[in-house]
């Protein structure tokens, strides 16, 4: 979809789901309130909601069948949807277990103070009521788990795999033949940096300078050469024109006898195959014809000699190539070569306010001839903050608000216990502990069993999208980042809030009621 265009059929898809899933929710509590006598609801007795231990069995196998499909994905980028489909598999089949996980959990609220093993005990008493709010809350961690631990992965690729063009902070801003508008807005804006042109071998829509390893087979293709060997990275120029100062500026140094052969016409190429094994490099220059007709314009032999063309700086991977051949300007004279484009590289770095500026005086001068476009290195720019970020506040308002709202069924439907406890004795803040006891439980035991239904699916999928190469660096993946600040964040301190507003915010005061005989 473009920007701001919106599809129908999604969007009434979401809502015929979500009307569909509210019928289904509203239709157990409906169920059981429909069955409750009338006497029982007047006088106030407590309305029997047990529930059943749900389908532990048939949840296994399912459950069982999702953890299949996950484990059974390969490890390629479309193992991402099968992935998906077993993890949803493995929630439906986890949701149908959840009333007899509910009850084994409550099995063990001997082991706990009073006001837990209370809360566990009425949890898993009532099953009806704690079994949706827990099972709401697990599918919506596991999922933000499957998410983070995606997401965090393929983040953490990416920045393994982030190829500089340049030193952190460089600006570089390239233009067209007609350079001298974009040089003096550079100038306008850092008057007091030093700007170095680096001549740039031009390729238009008719005519291109192609490089040949020579001498060549008796398969053409074979000669062009486009790729050294041992160098990745993004990709550079194929041909500049540039003496020893400007490559210099630019980050490369030459041995003295480098300097000789490339004032002597030499072309320089990095170490490796291509020309630098045959020791002679050609340039041939192609024009196009209206019939798209290919006419060899020029074609010329160079002695080549080996140097380390790269960018000097200090670089996370692989340092980056400055061009695929350096000649000197007087050897593209010579040769008659058109090196009339131009980048232009500013000295010291330059901030995000002078990038601003600079852009906004590029622009201004800018034309079809004259070109100008800025780039400036920040290195790996990564996404995953803000993911992390929407992923926990909306991880912990599903959990806060599942949690909160299955805490308020339980004290309404406890209010008989209150009374009778306060009858006996027991302190206001009773009440309040109580809410907090229930709260923790509902949070906790959902979470738990979110982030143990959504780690397989996580794994799994981090390393589908991770085994590719995702950038222009060397290959590091698969990789798998699990992200436990977030698991934290789910499982710890959003029950812990959420026993912290149910504590704070519930009243304390007690009512008492009257009790009828059955």
């Amino acid at each position: 979809l473009k920007p701001f265009e919106m599809s129908w059929q999604l969007v009434l898809a979401s809502i015929l789901l979500g009307s569909v899933a509210a019928l289904v929710a509203a239709y157990t509590p409906a169920l059981m309130i429909s069955r409750t006598s009338l006497p029982t609801a007047l006088a106030g007795r407590r309305v029997d909601s047990k529930g059943g231990g749900g389908w532990p069995l048939f949840g296994l196998c399912v459950a069982a069948l999702g953890m299949v499909m996950i484990l059974s994905a390969s490890n390629d980028y479309d193992a991402a949807n099968s992935a998906a489909l077993g993890a949803l598999v493995l929630v439906v089949g986890v949701v149908f277990m959840t009333p007899f996980i509910i009850r084994l959990i409550g099995r063990t609220a001997g082991f706990f103070p009073l006001p837990i093993r209370l809360a566990l005990r009425d949890t898993s008493r009532h099953t009806s009521r704690s079994a949706p709010a827990i099972a709401a809350v697990m599918a919506a961690v596991a999922g933000i788990v499957a998410l983070g631990i995606g997401s965090l992965s393929d983040d953490a690729q990416g920045q393994a795999e982030y190829a500089f063009e340049y030193p952190e902070g460089t600006a570089v801003v390239s233009s067209g033949p007609n350079a001298a508008p974009v040089l003096a807005a550079i100038k306008a804006v850092l008057p007091d940096r030093t700007v170095t042109p680096l001549a740039l071998a031009n390729s238009s829509q008719d005519k291109s300078i192609e490089l040949l390893a020579l001498p060549c087979s008796d398969q053409e293709d074979r000669c062009f050469w486009s790729d050294p060997a041992g160098y990745a990275g993004a990709y550079p120029p194929s041909l500049v024109a540039a003496d020893v100062d400007t490559l210099r500026a630019w980050g490369v140094t030459l041995t003295p006898e480098q300097t000789r052969s490339l004032n002597a016409g030499s072309a320089l190429v990095p170490p490796g195959e291509g020309p630098a094994t045959s020791g002679t490099l050609g340039i041939r220059v192609i024009r196009f014809d209206a019939n798209d007709e290919m006419d060899v314009v020029a074609d010329h032999k160079l002695s080549a000699e080996e140097a380390h063309l790269t960018i000097g700086g200090d670089f996370q991977g692989p340092a980056p190539l400055l061009a695929m051949a350096v000649i000197s300007p007087a050897t593209a004279k010579a040769l008659d070569l058109d090196v009339s484009g131009t980048k232009f590289h500013i000295s010291g770095t330059v901030t995000s306010q002078q990038q601003a500026d600079l852009k906004k005086a590029i622009a201004a001068v800018s034309t079809e001839e004259s070109g100008g476009s800025l780039y400036v290195e920040r290195g790996y720019q990564g996404y995953v903050g803000l993911i992390f970020l929407l992923l926990a506040v909306g991880g912990g308002l599903a959990v806060l608000v599942g949690t909160l709202c299955a805490t308020g069924l339980a004290l309404s439907d406890a209010r008989p216990d209150f009374a009778t406890m306060a009858a006996v004795g027991a302190a206001p803040r009773t009440r309040r502990i109580m809410a907090a006891a229930q709260a923790l439980v509902i949070g906790l035991v959902g979470a738990i069993l979110g982030v143990l239904t959504g780690f397989a699916p996580g794994v799994v999928a981090a390393r589908a999208l991770t085994n590719g190469q995702a950038g222009l660096g060397p290959d590091v993946g698969p990789i798998v980042d699990i992200p436990w600040s977030l698991m934290g964040i789910l499982v710890i301190a959003v029950p812990l809030l959420a026993a912290l507003v149910s504590g704070l915010f519930v009243s304390s005061r007690q009512v008492v009621t009257r009790r009828l005989a059955r």
